[in-house]
C-alpha cells in the first residue's frame, strides 16, 4: 500500500509542476503587464510552493496520527491547487485580452493616434479591465466551491415509479449513503447531525454503497451511530475501493461484530408484509483507470443468482458502471456512488455526464424497467464541490398510476 501511495504522491507532484510551470508561462509571456508588478510574481510563485508544503504537511500528518497537521496540510494543499488550476484556466483568456490591448496601443502609435482620442483609450480600457475579470471569476468560483464542500449535507427526496411494483412497497422509503469517507473533511460530530435530521424522514431501510471511513478506528461509531436510525428494515452495506485501501479484512471483522451486515456477492432476502425484497451487494475491483467491465459483470450476475425470482430486487453497486449488468438481470433498483457527482455541477447534474456512451456520474438513470441512482455522496477527499452538493438521498418506490 505504502508504494501505491509514494506512486499517487509523484504523479500529484508531477501535476502540480505541470501546471505551475503553465501558469508561470502563461503570465510571463502573455501577461506580461501583471509579471512586471513584484506582488503577482510572488504569489505567483507562492501558490504552487504552497501546494507542495501543504501536501508535505497532510503526508507526515497521516504517517504520525497528527490530526492538526493533517488538517492544515490537507486544507492548505486544497486550496493552493484550487488556485493553482484557476490560474491556468484565467490567464490564457487574460492574456489574449492583454495582447489585443498592447496591439491596439502600436497600432495607435504607428498612427500617430494621440493619447486624447477617446474611442481608441477606451477600447484599450476595456480590454484591460476584462482582463481583470477572468481570474476574478474562476478565483471566486474555486473558493466558493471550496467554501461549499464544508457546508451541510442535503437530504433530497427521490421518486422512483414502477408499473409492476407490488402494493406492499408503494411508499417504501430507502436511505440511500455513499461515500462518506469519514475522518478528513466529514467528521463523526457532522454525522451525528446528518443522523439527526433524517431521524425525521423515517427511513424503512438504509443502504450504504461503500466509502464509509478512511480512518479505519471510526468505522465502529459509524457503523453505530448509521444503525440507531433503527429502520425497520434494517441497514446493509456494501464494498467501496477505500475499504480495500485501508484494510478491508478488519472492515469485515468490524462489520461482523455490528448490526449492519456488509454484504460482498451476497444478498439477504426481507420480507415486507408478504412480499420479498432482495438486497444484494457487489463487490469493488478495487483499481482505478482500468476497464472494470469483465470484473461487474462477473460480480452482478454472482450477487443477483441469489435472488428469488418474484421478488423486487435492489443491487449496490458501489461503481455506477454496475447498472449495466444490473438491468440485464432485471434488477429493478441499483444505487451506486464512487464518481462524487465529479464535484462540479450544473442544473443538477455532473458536467462529467455523458449520454454515449453513458457514465451515470449523478443523479437518476434508467435502462428498460431497471432505475440506477447514483449519490453524489456525503463526504469526499478533496475539498471541492460546485453545483453538486454533498447528499444523503431518501428514495420512495412508487406504484405507477
Amino acid at each position: 500500500m505504502k508504494s501505491e501511495i509514494m506512486v499517487f504522491l509523484f504523479i500529484i507532484v508531477g501535476i502540480i509542476a505541470l501546471l505551475s510551470a503553465i501558469a508561470l508561462l502563461l503570465l510571463r509571456f502573455a501577461n506580461r503587464e501583471w509579471w512586471n508588478i513584484g506582488i503577482v510574481r510572488l504569489i505567483a510563485w507562492a501558490v504552487p510552493i504552497a501546494t507542495i508544503i501543504g501536501l508535505v504537511l497532510l503526508l507526515l500528518g497521516l504517517e504520525h496520527n497528527m490530526l492538526l497537521v493533517t488538517a492544515v496540510g490537507s486544507i492548505m494543499s486544497s486550496l493552493a491547487l484550487i488556485v493553482l488550476i484557476a490560474m491556468v484556466i484565467a490567464f490564457p483568456l487574460s492574456g489574449i485580452c492583454h495582447i489585443l490591448a498592447s496591439i491596439l496601443e502600436r497600432h495607435g502609435k504607428s498612427q500617430q493616434i494621440k493619447n486624447s482620442d477617446s474611442d481608441e483609450i477606451s477600447r484599450r480600457n476595456f480590454l484591460r479591465n476584462a482582463a481583470v475579470v477572468f481570474p476574478a471569476v474562476t478565483l471566486t468560483a474555486g473558493v466558493g466551491g471550496f467554501s461549499a464542500s464544508f457546508l451541510g449535507v442535503k437530504i433530497p427526496e427521490i421518486s422512483f415509479r414502477y408499473d409492476d411494483l407490488p402494493d406492499q412497497l408503494d411508499g417504501f422509503r430507502i436511505l440511500h449513503l455513499s461515500d462518506l469517507h469519514l475522518g478528513h473533511y466529514f467528521q463523526l460530530s457532522n454525522l451525528r447531525n446528518l443522523i439527526r435530521n433524517i431521524h425525521a424522514q423515517k427511513p424503512d431501510l438504509v443502504l450504504i454503497t461503500g466509502d464509509i471511513s478512511d480512518v479505519t478506528s471510526d468505522l465502529p461509531e459509524t457503523l453505530e451511530l448509521i444503525a440507531s436510525l433503527n429502520p425497520a428494515f434494517g441497514c446493509f452495506a456494501s464494498l467501496g475501493n477505500h475499504e480495500y485501501y485501508h484494510g478491508v479484512t478488519k472492515c469485515f471483522s468490524i462489520h461482523a461484530k455490528s448490526d449492519i451486515p456488509l454484504l460482498v456477492n451476497r444478498g439477504e432476502v426481507i420480507d415486507v408484509n408478504g412480499v420479498k425484497l432482495f438486497v444484494g451487494g457487489a463487490d469493488d475491483p478495487n483499481r482505478l483507470l482500468r476497464n472494470n467491465d469483465n470484473f461487474l459483470h462477473e460480480t452482478v450476475d454472482y450477487t443477483i443468482s441469489a435472488a428469488p425470482k418474484s421478488s423486487f430486487k435492489i443491487l449496490m453497486s458501489h461503481r455506477p458502471r454496475g447498472f449495466v449488468w444490473a438491468a440485464e438481470k432485471g434488477v429493478h433498483l441499483t444505487l451506486a456512488g464512487h464518481t462524487h457527482g465529479g464535484q462540479l455541477g450544473l442544473a443538477g447534474r455532473s458536467v462529467f455526464d455523458s449520454n454515449d456512451p453513458p457514465n451515470y456520474y449523478w443523479g437518476k438513470y434508467r435502462l428498460g424497467k431497471s432505475r440506477l441512482y447514483t449519490s453524489s455522496g456525503v463526504g469526499h477527499w478533496f475539498p471541492f464541490r460546485l453545483g453538486c452538493p454533498a447528499e444523503a438521498p431518501v428514495i420512495t418506490l412508487r406504484k405507477s398510476s
